[in-house]
């Protein structure tokens, strides 16, 4: 745990923690409890949020303060123009896709995908409160194939929601419904960035959207890389890679602890010598990399 920004502390706890079944109902009790406070958005700049349970509202407060993902936003304020188009899979409560709204402008686009019924509600309410008309908010989860499918709920991390089975028995599955990019958006369709955290189901979203990422030659993809989930659903994390190097994509490492991008040269050397359960985030993108970041 040494040199970990908070943030990395706070998110390595919760999901070693994930597994334990008193932490787990402790949590989920609280996230239960209507505190008042919920109903006041927290503000960061311009933009206002408001969370629907307890986690989420610590989830926010580390948006305000500067402590979530940091690094990841501001590559997203470098990357994105007024203009382009955007999909985020995994909005969550809308704290990327407001961002990510917020830096493409009124000309621009923003695809935010989320299926669990409470994270929308509140994603839908977000939106409103900023009076963005640029937002286009869909309740499908992205996979591989388009239809019917099931969601794993957690009751105490309304972040780690997954299509894919978890590793501990602290779930509930809901019916939901899913698509592919490829099949949601017509052939020719320009897509300039896709964010995309969706628990472990990213190797099936990037199967679900081969002619999206091959037919735009200007797209970024943010992602996140977790070599246990993807084995668990199939997928070899090196494959995985070297299937993005394929179709044109460069990689890097979206270091938060140190703030710099580091290049992935090696997809082999790189899945082998990530940890197995850890989580990391890449940038993916067909454009140069950041050059005063790499």
């Amino acid at each position: 745990m040494q040199n970990k920004s908070l943030p990395a502390v706070f998110e390595h706890l919760t999901r070693r923690l994930a597994g334990n079944a008193w932490v787990h109902n402790g949590v989920a009790a609280v996230n239960r409890i209507p505190f008042p406070f919920l109903q006041r958005p927290v503000s960061r700049g311009n933009q206002r949020l408001a969370a629907h349970t307890f986690d989420r509202y610590i989830a926010l407060w580390l948006w305000k303060l500067g402590l979530l993902e940091s690094l990841e936003l501001q590559l997203l304020a470098e990357i994105c123009k007024p203009g382009m188009v955007a999909v985020d899979i995994g909005a969550n409560v809308g704290y990327h896709a407001l961002w990510i709204a917020q830096h493409v402008g009124i000309d621009g686009a923003v695809w935010a995908f989320e299926p669990e019924p409470g994270n929308y509600k509140a994603l839908m309410r977000n939106i409103r409160l900023n009076h963005l008309s640029n937002i286009f908010p869909v309740q499908k989860a992205i996979g591989a194939k388009s239809g019917s499918n099931w969601l794993y709920v957690s009751k105490s991390h309304n972040g780690n929601h997954s299509i894919c089975q978890p590793l501990f028995n602290n779930r509930h599955l809901i019916p939901i419904d899913m698509a592919t990019l490829d099949d949601f958006f017509p052939p020719s369709q320009r897509i300039d960035l896709i964010k995309m955290d969706i628990e472990g189901a990213e190797g099936l979203a990037l199967a679900g959207m081969q002619r999206c990422l091959a037919e735009n030659p200007e797209l970024t993809v943010f992602f996140e890389f977790s070599p246990s989930n993807l084995s668990r659903t199939g997928f070899a994390p090196a494959a995985v890679l070297a299937g993005l190097k394929d179709v044109g994509f460069h990689l890097a490492l979206i270091d938060e602890d140190r703030k710099r991008l580091t290049t992935i040269e090696d997809v082999s050397s790189f899945a082998a010598s990530t940890p197995h359960s850890s989580h990391v985030n890449l940038l993916a993108t067909k454009a140069a990399l950041p050059a005063q970041l790499t």
